[in-house]
């Protein structure tokens, strides 16, 4: 398997995220437009578990879906804050919950057709509700705690 080789690259759009037209040369000599969402956000996903062994999760309006998803916590990481920072806020911010032990378990793309996107998972545990949560005003978040076996099932519908 041979790697396309890229023979142009342009930014179409700029703004908060960034638009990229690549123009690939593929093995068989055809060429290829491909279009990438480039984005150098550094965000911070948080597989969070209570003091009980419960699994939190949000409850949020995605306006790009026009749905109420369940998600992981987290959000992006701020500038001169470690991903471990980030997940943190992140969590206090959006649910409330603190106190827990933090371990970095590694980096996935989660659009890697689409987009330079990157999470950067942390794994929470021992987490106890300690604050009131604080979302920014567009963010429309309940925090939830479910079984393990009972998020499962919600997820399977």
């Amino acid at each position: 398997m041979s790697l396309p080789t890229v023979l142009r690259s342009e930014i179409q759009y700029k703004s908060f995220v960034k638009i990229r037209e690549d123009v690939l040369r593929l093995e068989d000599g055809s060429e290829y437009k491909y279009y990438v969402h480039q984005t150098r956000a550094r965000v911070a996903m948080v597989l969070a578990f209570t003091d009980t062994g419960r699994v939190l999760v949000n409850q949020e309006y995605r306006h790009p879906t026009g749905k109420i998803l369940l998600g992981c916590p987290g959000g992006m990481v701020e500038k001169g804050e470690s991903f471990l920072e980030g997940a943190e806020r992140e969590l206090r911010e959006e649910t409330g919950y603190t106190e827990g032990e933090f371990v970095e378990l590694g980096v996935a793309y989660p659009l890697p057709g689409l987009s330079t996107l990157s999470f950067h998972y942390i794994l929470a545990t021992g987490l106890k509700r300690t604050v009131t949560p604080e979302c920014e005003p567009s963010e429309v978040i309940q925090a939830r705690e479910f079984e393990l076996s009972e998020l499962r099932s919600v997820i399977a519908g």
